[in-house]
């Protein structure tokens, strides 16, 4: 048995058309990279463009909220005042430390604006619930405005928001470790990303390519015969191609991600193995559904606040915070799909790990995963005996898997079927609401399954020599 899996495993590695596929999945990484790279450098630009215009907004802003502060005598010009100009400075020292690559300089700024965020709406809490008035306004205006289009429930998950975000970063100023933007590609950002963003929409493709000829190229070789004629069952001669099949592509994923963790390190640095990020505590105790480790919370709307002395909408700053979807405490996922009416932070259910121990975590589902569309794709090589349309059916389920999945796979499909599970990322850090322990189950089960129908379709198989 052993001989005969080394026998195939050779078999695998003398195909060209086995290298032609590991050089596109080596290109389609080296694009991800080179793409997140650029995107990265774009990014940053826009942020320090978008931190110019908004240093100059605020600090306009706070003057003029002074000057209705020293004519009303309103505290609630006067804490506009007061936080616009904390914004301000927020903007304006990100830009600086944008410019200069000062990770702690960044931090800094952060937890300043945080605090001062913090400071601000638990003020906006006390108006909002009678605690503090404005006398100074007209048939108390402030108080009005703050509960009808901020009640102390949305101030106060506001509130959380930030104080989420000011833990985080003062971890990370407190440990040393380095902001990590979400495009920027450093050793275990690189493999983080790559697990999460790129492999489940290729890693299908790839490795059914690999192995989609694996059993028709004996036919197209005329290598049946001499196969057969050796004194093996055909279930150990289907089980090794199985067994080589996934030795190969385990072996090829694992060392590509490796490899490129290497080079990406050697390049941009490998960040620090112990950085944050989210996991969710249940998803490897339990197969039922869990909600999402990142829940949705109601701003306080206080833009219309502002608008109120103004007359101008400032929604400045929560576009500013809320300007990228996928990007959550520098990795994970940060803000909503309607970004001036709430925010996502993390839920009870959630807890921060290292990076690299959480990159472990992960790779039980990643082995099973190609595992399983290893011996799929032998499957199908297996009953389609023409190389060329098996080629073809291995592409068109690639594909669907991997671009189709969200929208073809629902309810208990989806539940039940082992190509859900391609992003081991999201099963870990709970932002699905399939769990590790399921995903583990299912692809384990699927395995069995699809080696048994290997076995039958195998042995019953007339093939002609």
């Amino acid at each position: 048995m052993k001989n005969l899996i080394l026998f195939e495993i050779k078999k695998i590695l003398c195909n060209r058309k086995n290298w032609i596929v590991c050089a596109l999945f080596f290109f389609l990484i080296m694009l991800f990279i080179f793409s997140n790279n650029e995107k990265n450098k774009q990014y940053t630009k826009k942020d320090i463009e978008a931190c110019e215009i908004l240093e100059k907004w605020y600090f306009v802003k706070a003057g003029n909220y002074k000057k209705m502060y020293e004519q009303l005598g309103s505290s609630l010009c006067k804490n506009f005042s007061e936080v616009s100009a904390a914004r301000s400075q927020y903007f304006h020292d990100k830009k600086y430390a944008l410019n200069k690559h000062d990770n702690n300089a960044l931090l800094k700024a952060e937890i300043a604006y945080e605090k001062a965020q913090i400071k601000y709406f638990n003020w906006g809490y006390k108006l909002s619930t009678g605690e503090v008035v404005d006398d100074h306004l007209p048939g108390k205006l402030g108080t009005l405005v703050f509960r009808l289009l901020g009640g102390p429930y949305e101030i106060n998950e506001e509130i959380a928001y930030y104080k989420s975000q000011q833990t985080f970063h003062e971890y990370l100023l407190n440990n040393n470790i380095s902001y990590i933007g979400h495009y920027e590609m450093t050793g275990y950002h690189f493999l983080y990303s790559c697990m999460n963003e790129l492999f489940p929409s290729i890693l299908a493709l790839i490795l059914l390519l690999l192995v989609s000829d694996i059993v028709s190229m004996e036919k197209d070789m005329g290598s049946y015969k001499f196969l057969l004629l050796q004194p093996i069952s055909r279930g150990k001669v289907i089980l090794s191609k199985g067994i080589a099949a996934s030795i190969v592509t385990i072996t090829m994923v694992l060392g590509t991600l490796f490899s490129f963790f290497l080079i990406v390190g050697a390049i941009n640095g490998f960040g620090s193995s112990d950085y944050p990020v989210l996991k969710s505590d249940v998803t490897y105790s339990t197969t039922k559904d869990i909600p999402s480790n990142i829940y949705s919370v109601s701003s306080s709307l206080d833009d219309f606040c502002f608008a109120t002395f103004s007359m101008e909408g400032d929604i400045s700053y929560k576009y500013y915070d809320t300007k990228d979807i996928n990007f959550y405490q520098g990795i994970s996922l940060y803000s909503s799909g309607k970004p001036y009416q709430s925010y996502d932070i993390p839920s009870k259910d959630s807890s921060y790990i290292e990076i690299y121990k959480f990159i472990l975590a992960c790779l039980p589902a990643l082995i099973l995963f190609i595992t399983f569309t290893a011996f799929f794709g032998v499957l199908i090589s297996t009953i389609i005996h023409n190389s060329l349309i098996s080629i073809v059916l291995s592409i068109l389920v690639g594909i669907g898997v991997g671009f189709g999945r969200d929208r073809l796979l629902t309810g208990y499909l989806k539940r039940y079927l082992p190509f859900s599970y391609s992003d081991s990322v999201s099963l870990y850090n709970g932002t699905t609401c399939e769990t590790m322990l399921r995903a583990l189950i299912t692809l384990g089960i699927g395995c069995v399954v699809v080696i048994i129908f290997n076995y039958l379709f195998f042995r019953k198989k007339d093939i002609v020599c």
